[in-house]
């Protein structure tokens, strides 16, 4: 239980037990430090540590200039080159 916390959302058995911060998503069904979905509402960040199979259409909103401090993997649609774009850990590549 995070008796010291607020805004968390915990689902499923012992779910985040040991977490001790704020504003934090837990979705999985054990106490463990990588659930299946984890997420901080303070950055906006969500995590999801298994597969994902998207069966319909996915939608990257376009925006017209590069995302600050990307990751490795990273991903989005340029509206201005009108191209997808990924970041390799060192610059960002036209996808085709």
């Amino acid at each position: 239980m995070n008796a010291s916390g607020s805004g968390n959302v915990f689902l499923g058995y012992e779910a985040g037990a040991d977490e001790t911060g704020s504003n934090k998503l837990y979705i999985d069904n054990s106490n463990t430090t990588t659930p299946l979905v984890y997420g901080d509402f303070s950055d906006n960040q969500l995590t999801i540590n298994g597969s994902v199979n998207i069966t319909e259409v996915m939608n990257l909103t376009p925006l017209a200039t590069e995302p600050s401090n990307p990751k490795a993997g990273d991903i989005y649609f340029d509206s201005t080159l009108g191209r997808h774009r990924g970041y390799d850990g060192t610059q960002w590549n036209n996808l085709y």
